[in-house]
């Protein structure tokens, strides 16, 4: 041993070396850690290359940052767009309960005769059913109405051709009706999701509490007209309509109330 040791010194150093001293990965990482590569390779690269490094480093965090707020007004024009998408509709559709109660007071007024202000009445009724017929054919996919309007349609047809005892309860169920439309439309353009306390009281109060309102309000001055022209005391449906027509006004009124 001793022998091969003197033959050989250079190789018996570098042993005890080994077995002593640092590994060369470990001498790599001893003064900057897991820094060194970057360490080592910026000593090779002359300004400019390391100014351009950083550069790109930075820009990363800032395109990210750019991406996510496009990407959020990108979904808020889209928000927009189907909420004018429903106003659009709503255009035609709100309009429907004021004409559907003229018709219920002219149909309960004529007693089951015809006459020349029942016959204006569905005529302005059946004009407007055709517009909003339009817009569904050009929105209703979007906004979901189309069953809705359906409803509208079929309970239209039952309230003109309904017997006279009852002509209150068709026709107000065609109003429901409409008050129905006019819900799935304002839920499907994301009205009802408007982020903006301002203008979502604004349309909580003009499509939501509203026509609910102003329809009990109706149903109210329906059922009078029903018992004065049967002359006979309310039934126990009529006495229910009443009922349920005075709570909702007392419910509503404080809706209005708070969007106003």
């Amino acid at each position: 041993m001793s022998s091969s040791t003197a033959a050989f010194p250079n190789v018996s150093s570098a042993v005890a070396a080994g077995r002593s001293g640092p590994s060369s990965a470990s001498a790599f990482f001893e003064h900057h850690g897991a820094w060194a590569p970057g360490v080592r390779l910026f000593r090779t690269l002359n300004f400019r290359a390391k100014a351009l490094i950083i550069s790109s480093i930075f820009m990363v965090p800032v395109a990210l940052l750019a991406w996510n707020f496009l990407k959020d007004k990108a979904d808020a024009i889209e928000f927009s767009a189907k909420e004018r998408v429903g106003v659009a509709y709503l255009r035609d559709a709100v309009p429907l309960v004021k004409l559907g109660q003229i018709y219920r007071l002219r149909a309960l007024q004529a007693h089951g005769t015809a006459t020349s202000e029942l016959a204006e009445a569905r005529k302005a009724l059946e004009a407007q059913m055709r517009k909003i017929d339009e817009a569904d054919r050009a929105l209703g996919a979007d906004l979901g109405t189309t069953k809705a309007l359906a409803a509208v349609k079929a309970t239209a047809l039952a309230a003109a051709s309904a017997a006279p005892e009852a002509v209150f309860e068709a026709h107000s169920a065609h109003i429901d009706a409409v008050l129905t439309l006019i819900g799935q439309a304002t839920d499907g353009s994301n009205l009802t999701l408007d982020p903006d306390l301002d203008t979502y009281y604004l349309m909580d109060g003009s499509l939501g509490a509203l026509p609910v309102l102003v329809e009990a309000a109706a149903k109210l001055r329906g059922a009078s007209a029903t018992v004065a022209a049967s002359g006979k005391p309310a039934g126990e449906n009529l006495q229910r309509t009443i009922v349920s027509s005075a709570v909702a006004t007392e419910l509503f009124e404080s809706r209005v109330t708070t969007a106003l």
